[in-house]
């Protein structure tokens, strides 16, 4: 006989394997009844057989239902639960996109808002330009447009005169020949015949027709040194007077020029035109000398002259009318005596009577506010004297500029009360009631200022400067009326001469020594400006990038500095990239997340394909099109071909949405693709579940059967009318199935009805 080897059983100390262990478990549990016993052990056997079979079939059915449950709750809860956790996942990733993207369009506003400040900044910023001469520029005229400028001057070395001629603004300078060989001191334009004339030492006068481009000396009549040359209201009669009191007329436009008797013999300073254009007055004199300041007049437009008794001791360095047409007022001073001199005519230059001034200096410069009465004097050192009654009474305004040779000059803004004077290194003086009282005000760095002008707002103001220290010239503005400057330095190593305003606003030019042009104007701001900044990272480099191509005296400027270093804290470059950084992670997890685990780069993969795909496709059914095209007229063929390759894109564009678009379902069509599946798996449940409540209830049935059974072999007294009565009884068409009664419930009811039967 063949042994089993699974069945032997193991040695002490040996574990049993999972085979064996198996076997055995079986084993027992049939050995409650494989074994027959009495009559009825048969038919015993066969009930338990039965009962066995059913149980089993009911742990099988149950399995199957704990997977369809599984499986069901799988389908209908977990798939939901993880998608509402991807959402939530997203949603998460989502706000913190959105509060980076929220950071950095905050921080690009800050930066644009810092940009846009230096923008502002780079306005009226000075550029030097090459004027190519190397004398003094003293005086700058400019045409109606504001293109064509002209400054003469001289060189200090050898005395001659020198012009140089723009005509695009200032940017661009070229030098002309000034027909003649001494220094220029003055320079006036005639209007409406664009002609220009100038004149200077030694009586010499040059001419020009053209705007400036030729010269052409022309005869003044005089060897004398001319200063100072006036154009009538007529725009042909030419004054020019100078020293030893010489005059000559032109009255053809300054082509010709016939010399006049002054009736002086000093030097004639100022001259002032009548308001009918034909009285003039010229006064002057010399500075050290003993004699009184002298003054001439003429009533025939300069024809003829009259010398008139001035009053006064010292030489007239300035002179006004009022608006009354008949009020003069000269100013001037006397060094040998330490007086400063005012003079006054109430009858048009006719008769003069001296005014005491006040102080012991002599005055320079004489200005007539808009009321038309209040006048203020300033001499070379500074002090100030006011008149509120047309000049014919004086007081000295404490003033505080007190520098000795501070510029005598200053500035009546568009209010006609604030007055803005220069004053010593590193400061101003202003006053806001028109010149009664004054303040030093300090402008923040170490330089005097002058020639101070201002824009038609009144509040724009620019000055020019020299740091002594550095031996550096500088241009300052202001933008609120004064009270604070900000300076420019645009490389220079020499004192600029004078400033002007171009016609529009649009530039300013400033010149000086050895021949320095400087053009104050926009350029920096317009090609900033229209440089497109983008947002973000990228933006921030460019506007770094196009802050390091400035010019280092641009990037010094004003408040250019301060902007910058504002900027770099808006929008610093780290923190940007490392924001950035995490928003394109944040936006790329999210993304992923959406489209059901496919990165940005694998559907640009997978569009990049579907549209390789389509194209040649496409290609194919246009190619027999274009070689007609191509046949009927070459000249078309390129352009059809490429614009048909641009509606195959569009079209190949468009059917990939459409196709991305149909695969995203909304909720009924989701609802329509479960429903199948959620009856199907209702079905399920429902029959095995039936079938499984059905097997647990026939096992117990049998199990109920062979009990009973049991329980009539254990009764010494049974009979066959009791074995009759207990088959008729046990009949499984007596049992009712669909009742959920327990197998012991079912049990003790056929033990009763066995028992009763006796």
């Amino acid at each position: 006989m063949t042994t089993n080897n699974n069945m032997h059983p193991p040695r002490f100390g040996d574990l049993p394997t999972a085979k064996q262990r198996k076997i055995w478990q079986k084993a027992s549990s049939d050995a409650d009844w494989t074994a027959a016993q009495g009559p009825l052990g048969p038919l015993i056997l066969k009930q338990r057989s039965r009962a066995f079979r059913a149980d089993k079939f009911a742990s099988w059915l149950m399995g199957a239902l704990i997977v369809t449950i599984f499986f069901g709750l799988g389908y209908y809860v977990g798939v939901p639960l993880w998608q509402q956790i991807q959402d939530g996942e997203r949603r998460a990733y989502l706000a913190e996109a959105n509060l980076l993207e929220t950071q950095l369009l905050d921080m690009d506003r800050a930066r644009n808002a810092e940009w846009d400040a230096l923008l502002n900044q780079l306005s009226w910023i000075g550029t030097q330009r090459e004027s190519g001469v190397a004398g003094v520029l003293t005086h700058l005229q400019v045409s109606e447009d504001g293109q064509t400028l002209v400054a003469v001057g001289g060189n200090i070395e050898d005395g001659t005169g020198v012009i140089t001629r723009s005509t695009d603004g200032g940017d661009t300078w070229q030098v002309r020949e000034s027909g003649v060989v001494e220094y220029l001191n003055d320079l006036k334009v005639i209007p409406i015949e664009k002609t220009l004339v100038g004149i200077g030492n030694g009586g010499v006068i040059s001419r020009s027709t053209d705007g400036g481009d030729t010269w052409q000396a022309r005869a003044s009549g005089v060897v004398e040194n001319l200063l100072k040359l006036q154009i009538l209201p007529d725009n042909k009669t030419l004054i020019a007077i100078g020293s030893s009191g010489a005059i000559t007329r032109s009255t053809d436009g300054g082509d010709t020029w016939q010399v006049r008797e002054s009736g002086v013999t000093e030097s004639l300073l100022a001259l002032g035109v009548l308001h009918n254009g034909q009285t003039l007055v010229a006064v002057g004199g010399d500075r050290l000398s003993f004699m009184g300041g002298v003054i001439t007049l003429s009533t025939d437009g300069g024809n003829t002259w009259q010398a008139r008794e001035s009053g006064v001791m010292g030489n007239l360095r300035d002179l006004r009318v009022l608006k009354d047409g008949q009020t003069l007022v000269a100013v001037g001073g006397n060094l040998r005596e330490g007086q400063g001199v005012i003079t006054r005519s109430t009858d048009g230059g006719k008769t003069w009577l001296a005014r005491e001034s006040g102080i012991i200096t002599p005055l320079e410069a004489l200005e007539v506010l808009p009321d038309g009465q209040t006048l203020i004097a300033i001499s070379s050192f500074g002090t100030i004297v006011r008149s509120i009654d047309g000049g014919d009474t004086w007081q000295v305004r404490e003033s505080s500029i007190g520098a000795a040779g501070a510029p005598a000059e200053f500035l009546v803004l568009n209010d006609g009360h604030t007055l803005i004077a220069p004053s010593s290194p590193g400061t101003i003086t202003r006053s806001t009631d028109s010149g009664n009282t004054w303040q030093t005000q300090k402008i923040g760095f170490p330089a005097y200022l002058y020639r101070v002008r201002k824009l038609r707002d009144g509040q724009t103001l620019f000055a020019l400067g020299f740091l002594e220290a550095e031996n550096t010239g500088i241009i300052a503005r202001s933008t609120d009326g004064g009270n604070t400057w900000q300076t420019s330095k645009p490389g220079l190593t020499l004192e600029l001469f004078d400033l002007r305003v171009l016609p529009g606003e649009q530039a300013l030019i400033a010149f000086g020594h050895k021949g320095t042009v400087v053009l104050i104007d926009d350029r920096y701001k317009q090609k900033l400006a229209t440089e497109n900044i983008d947002a973000g990272y990228l933006g921030d480099a460019k506007m770094r990038e196009l802050i390091d191509e400035l010019p280092d005296h641009v990037a010094d400027s004003f408040k250019v500095p301060t902007q910058i270093n504002k900027i770099d804290t808006a929008a610093p470059i780290e923190e940007r990239l490392a924001q950035e950084a995490q928003l394109k992670r944040a936006q790329a997890a999210a993304d992923q997340i959406a489209s059901g685990g496919f990165s940005l780069e694998q559907r640009r993969d997978d569009f990049a394909s579907f549209l390789k795909v389509c194209r040649e496709g496409a290609a194919s059914t246009e190619k027999s099109n274009f070689e007609k095209v191509e046949a009927t007229d070459g000249a078309t063929t390129k352009e059809t071909s490429e614009r048909t390759n641009v509606d195959v894109t569009t079209a190949c564009s468009d059917a990939y949405i459409a196709l991305r678009q149909a695969e995203t379902q909304n909720a009924w069509q989701i609802l329509s693709q479960r429903a199948p599946q959620a009856i199907l798996l209702l079905f399920l449940l429902a029959t095995l579940g039936g079938l499984y409540r059905y097997n647990v209830r026939l096992a117990g049935f049998y199990h109920a059967r062979a009990d009973a059974l049991e329980l009539v072999q254990n009764d010494d007294e049974w009979t066959p009318e009791t074995l009759a009565n207990l088959g008729q009884t046990l009949g499984a068409d007596k049992v009712e199935f669909g009742k959920s009664n327990t197998p012991t419930d079912q049990a003790i009811e056929m033990a009763k009805a066995i028992l009763s039967r006796k």
